[in-house]
């Protein structure tokens, strides 16, 4: 693990390597001069939580957020949650146009939630 202060390198091509276990990987190409200081903050993206949802009627729309993702059978899965520390709102509208909400908890990052269709609850992976 990196800690804040300097390291002296000499003069080429150097390829940067940040990783932290609970956001993606960050890569970067650093070209450095004879005798040139270099300093750069990077911000490393949070990874997504993961939401499933199963056991659903084919043609059912399936909305996050009130964002249309789809129809049930073609939303691919799992669905990446960008903003896991939020709750969410999952929306199911079934081809006989009745509808069923879940709510989806905070989750932490690289979290994972289920819904299964058949249940009235979601549950935590």
């Amino acid at each position: 693990m990196f800690r804040k202060g300097s390291i002296t390198l000499a003069p080429g091509t150097y390829r940067l390597r940040l990783v932290n276990p609970l956001c993606e990987v960050l890569e970067t190409d650093l070209v450095l001069k004879e005798g040139q200081i270099f300093e750069k903050h990077y911000r490393l993206t949070p990874l997504p939580a993961r939401l499933t949802i199963q056991n659903l009627p084919g043609g059912t729309r399936l909305y996050l957020d009130g964002k249309l993702l789809g129809r049930y059978r073609d939303v691919e899965q799992p669905i990446l949650i960008r903003e896991p520390r939020r709750e969410h709102t999952v929306r199911a509208v079934f081809p006989g146009g009745e509808a069923r909400t879940w709510r989806v908890p905070k989750l932490n990052h690289n979290g994972s939630y289920r819904i299964d269709g058949s249940l009235s609850e979601g549950e935590r992976g």
